[in-house]
C-alpha cells in the first residue's frame, strides 16, 4: 500500500518570484537596439543564447554576422557586444549556422565558403578547431546546424551539391556519415524535437518537410501537407512539449504573402494554418516559441516598400494577435530571431539596418525540481507482520515557480504508468515543514530508485531528480 504524507520537520522555503526587467506596458515592444560600438553588426542572422545556469559570467547571446565574417557576443544583461571570436585559429569566411552544446560550453559555427565547421570555447570566444571531416570530404558549403538535446550529435545541413545532412559525433568532433534516404534541393533549417528523437528539415524548393529519425539516422519520409502546403517553408520551431511544429511559409500562395503551418508531431501531419486576420505575414522567414510554449514570435522580412514587422502568434487559439511595437526602433528587414531562456530578451536581426533589436517579452519563470532529497529503508511490524517502507524527504525548489505537488516515479520514463504517487502541497502550509512520500511492501535487500518532479499550478512539470534506497536485508539470514 502507497501511502502519501507530509510532516513539519524540516525547513520549508516560501518563495517569491522575481519582478520582470520590464513593466507590463512594455511587454512585446521593442525598447532598445544592441549597443555594437565594440564591433558593428554587418547582415546579423542566427544565434543562440546560453544555456540557463551554465555561465558564471552571466547570460550571453552568440550572433553570427554573415557579411562581417565574425560571430559577436552579446551581454544581455546590458544588450552590449562585448566581445567577438577570436578566429585567428581559422578566419571565418561566410559563417552562417550556430549551435550551443547543452552544457554552454562549445559554440559550433558552420563556414560555408570554406566547407567546415568551426568549434569554438563558450566561455573564453577562442576558435581552437574545426570539425575533423578529412576522411569523409562531406561539407559541401554548410549551413543551419542543430544539435540534440544529449549533447551528442551535430547536424549540420550542405546547402551545395547533393544537399545533404551531414552527422557530426561530438564527443571526438568528427564527420561519421550522413542521414540516408534524404532528397534535398535547397535545405534552409534543421529543429530537433526536446525528446531527441527526430530532425525535421525546411527544404524551401521541394516545398517539403522531411523527417529524421535519429536513433537510425534515416530520413523515413515527409510532413503530410494536404491539410495546408507548405510554400517555400523556411524557419521552423518546435514546442517546448514537442507536441506542436511550426514552419514559416516565405510564400503563402495565390492571394497570400506568406503563412505558418502548424504540425502535430505524433502525426506528421499539417493540422492547419495559423489564423492571421490582420494579414500582418509578409515573407515569414525566421521563427521562434517563448520558453513558457505560449507565444511564437515570427519575422517578416518585408517586401522592400514595407520595411518587416514580427507577429505574435497566440498558441492557445492559434491566432495572431499583433506585432511586436517597434516604434521606438523601427524593424528593417527583419530575418532571424532569438529569444533567451529566461523568456526575455527577445533579439530580431535586422538585415536592412545591421542592427539587432531588443524586444521585452515575458519573463519565464520555470518549474524547478524538488531539492534536498534524502532517502531511507524502515521497517515496521504489527504482529506477525512486517512491511519494509522506502521513506524519501525533499524540500521545495530553492528558486522559480511555486510547485502545488510533486510526483514520484518508479523509473525514469516518467510515464503515467511509471508514477507511483502525488504529494500534493497543503493551502496553508507550515512555516517548518518538509515533504514525505512513503513506498511500502518492498523486498528485502533490494535496491529501489525513485524520481521526483515538482508541479505547478498549469501542470508544467520540472526535470526529475532521483535518488536510490536499499532496503534492510532479512533479519533471518544474518
Amino acid at each position: 500500500m502507497i501511502q502519501l504524507r507530509w510532516k513539519t520537520y524540516l525547513f520549508y522555503l516560501l518563495l517569491a518570484t522575481s519582478p520582470s526587467a520590464y513593466s507590463s506596458e512594455d511587454i512585446n515592444t521593442v525598447t532598445a537596439i544592441v549597443d555594437d560600438a565594440f564591433e558593428g553588426f554587418s547582415e546579423p542572422a542566427t544565434m543562440v543564447f546560453t544555456p540557463t545556469g551554465t555561465n558564471p559570467s552571466g547570460s550571453f547571446a552568440y550572433i553570427v554576422n554573415y557579411n562581417d565574417l565574425t560571430v559577436n557576443i552579446v551581454d544581455t544583461a546590458t544588450n552590449t557586444v562585448v566581445a567577438i571570436v577570436d578566429d585567428s585559429f581559422s578566419s571565418f569566411d561566410f559563417p552562417n549556422g550556430i549551435a550551443i552544446t547543452p552544457d554552454g560550453l562549445t559554440l559550433y559555427v558552420s563556414n560555408d565558403y570554406y566547407d567546415e565547421v568551426c568549434i569554438i570555447d563558450a566561455l573564453t570566444y577562442v576558435m581552437y578547431a574545426r570539425v575533423n571531416d578529412e576522411a569523409e570530404g562531406l561539407f559541401d558549403y554548410p549551413t543551419a546546424i542543430a544539435i540534440t538535446p544529449d549533447g551528442s550529435t551535430l547536424y549540420v545541413l550542405n546547402g551545395s551539391g547533393d544537399c545533404q545532412v551531414v552527422i557530426v559525433d561530438v564527443a571526438t568532433n568528427t564527420v561519421t556519415g550522413v542521414v540516408s534516404g534524404t532528397s534535398l534541393t535547397d535545405p534552409v533549417a534543421i529543429a530537433i524535437t526536446p525528446d531527441g528523437t527526430t530532425a525535421y528539415v525546411t527544404d524551401s524548393s521541394n516545398n517539403t518537410v522531411s523527417i529524421i529519425d535519429i536513433a537510425t539516422n534515416i530520413c523515413t519520409g515527409v510532413v503530410d501537407d494536404t491539410l495546408g502546403a507548405f510554400n517555400f517553408p523556411a524557419g521552423l520551431a518546435i514546442s517546448p512539449d514537442g507536441t506542436l511544429l511550426y514552419v514559416a511559409n516565405y510564400n503563402g500562395g495565390e492571394g497570400s504573402f506568406g503563412t505558418v503551418s502548424i504540425i502535430d508531431i505524433t502525426t506528421a501531419s499539417v493540422i492547419g494554418l495559423v489564423d492571421d486576420p490582420g494579414s500582418t505575414f509578409l515573407h515569414p522567414y525566421g521563427i521562434v516559441i517563448h520558453p513558457s510554449g505560449s507565444t511564437v514570435y515570427v519575422a517578416n522580412e518585408g517586401d522592400g516598400e514595407f520595411l518587416g514587422s514580427v507577429s505574435i502568434i497566440d498558441v492557445a487559439t492559434q491566432t495572431v494577435t499583433g506585432v511586436i511595437d517597434d516604434t521606438l526602433y523601427a524593424f528593417n528587414q527583419p530575418v532571424m530571431l532569438g529569444i533567451s531562456p529566461a523568456g526575455t530578451p527577445l533579439y530580431v536581426s535586422n538585415q536592412g539596418s545591421n542592427q539587432v533589436s531588443v524586444v521585452s517579452t515575458p519573463e519565464y519563470i520555470a518549474i524547478l525540481p524538488p531539492t534536498n532529497l534524502v532517502g531511507r529503508s524502515m521497517q515496521n511490524s504489527f504482529l506477525s507482520q512486517i512491511n519494509l517502507i522506502n521513506a524519501i524527504g525533499f524540500d521545495a525548489p530553492e528558486s522559480g515557480t511555486v510547485p502545488v505537488a510533486y510526483k514520484i516515479y518508479k523509473n525514469s520514463s516518467l510515464s503515467a504508468a511509471a508514477c507511483i504517487g502525488i504529494v500534493s502541497v497543503p493551502t496553508v502550509l507550515p512555516l517548518e515543514s518538509t515533504f514525505v512520500f512513503l513506498d511500502g511492501h518492498k523486498q528485502y535487500s533490494t535496491t529501489y530508485t525513485y524520481y521526483v518532479t515538482s508541479v505547478d499550478a498549469e501542470g508544467n512539470e520540472s526535470e526529475p531528480v532521483s535518488i536510490s534506497i536499499t532496503t534492510i536485508a532479512n533479519p533471518r539470514n544474518l
